[in-house]
């Protein structure tokens, strides 16, 4: 082959003709100058597809297109099977206590329980302040003494009649029922009696107000017995020197302590003088009164 001389003008497009058959390579020749493109020419008939071709490698992966709307959501699904339960979790912290709730109504009473044993005795407590004094009860209804007496004896001159009491004058005593000063005559009387003129009976346990009065012209002690035993505790004297007489008065609380005791006013046992009921004298005319008085106040 010559050297290839310059591309021509394209001419038209001319009718496929058929195709003949292809002949033999020839050597390749030096390569021509570039010539001036022509003008293109129309474009020919399409000719039939041809064979596809082997597959290409593939291309690099293109960059992320941007994501579409979110689509319509979708039917639910039916429940699947319940899962097995998981571990328990850790208690967590309690929570605030909440407000208190209103008060339920009263329920029934329940049965009695059994008592329960009795606890240790607590140590005592200190003593509490005095409390400030209560008002004064009323006054209460006067009492009345049931047990009463009075016995009393006269010496002679006015007002006894009869002379006197006491002719004789009281020896000290020696044994029961001796030394015993007469009151032979009553005044008022309620309980208590006489069983003869020097001895008295007091008909309950209780305790006795008794008090005596004589009068004797010699120094002298008087004392109360009671059941045959002298009473020291009664025992009262004048032994004031002073001629025309001695008045001996006592008031003693006496108690028994069985029925019908026996009390007597004596001149007490040891003594060695005998006493004289004073009589009146000239100048005052009236009978000397001796008396003996019993009061029960309890």
């Amino acid at each position: 082959n010559g050297i290839d001389g310059s591309i021509g003008l394209t001419g038209l497009a001319g009718t496929n003709g058929t195709n003949g058959t292809n002949g033999i390579d020839g050597s390749i020749g030096l390569t021509g100058l570039a010539g001036t493109n022509g003008t293109s020419g129309t474009n020919g008939i399409d000719g039939s597809i041809g064979l596809t071709g082997l597959a290409g490698t593939n291309g690099t992966s293109g960059t992320n297109g941007i994501d579409g709307s979110i689509g319509l959501t979708g039917l639910a699904g039916t429940n699947g099977t319940n899962g097995t339960n998981g571990i328990d979790g850790s208690i967590g912290l309690t929570g605030l206590a909440g407000t208190n709730g209103a008060n339920g109504s009263i329920g029934l009473t329940g049965l009695a329980g059994t008592n329960g044993t009795n606890g240790t005795d607590g140590s005592i407590g200190l003593t509490g302040l005095a409390g400030t004094n209560g008002i004064d009860g009323a006054i209460g209804a006067t009492g009345s003494i049931s047990q009463f007496a009075m016995f009393f004896g006269l010496t002679s001159g006015t007002g006894n009649g009869a002379g006197t009491d006491y002719a004789a004058t009281i020896a000290a005593k020696t044994v029961v029922g001796t030394g015993r000063v007469p009151f032979p005559q009553n005044g008022p009387t309620a309980g208590i009696a006489r069983i003869n003129s020097t001895s008295f009976t007091l008909p309950s346990v209780g305790t006795y107000e008794i008090y005596f009065s004589i009068h004797t012209t010699e120094l002298g002690q008087i004392q109360l017995e009671l059941d045959g035993v002298d009473l020291p505790e009664t025992l009262v004297a004048n032994m004031n020197s002073t001629s025309g007489g001695h008045l001996i008065t006592g008031s003693f609380f006496v108690t028994t302590a069985g029925l019908n005791s026996i009390l007597a006013v004596i001149n007490p046992s040891g003594n060695t003088s005998a006493l004289t009921i004073t009589p009146a004298d000239g100048a005052n005319t009236h009978a000397n009164s001796q008396v003996l008085l019993i009061k029960k106040i309890l």
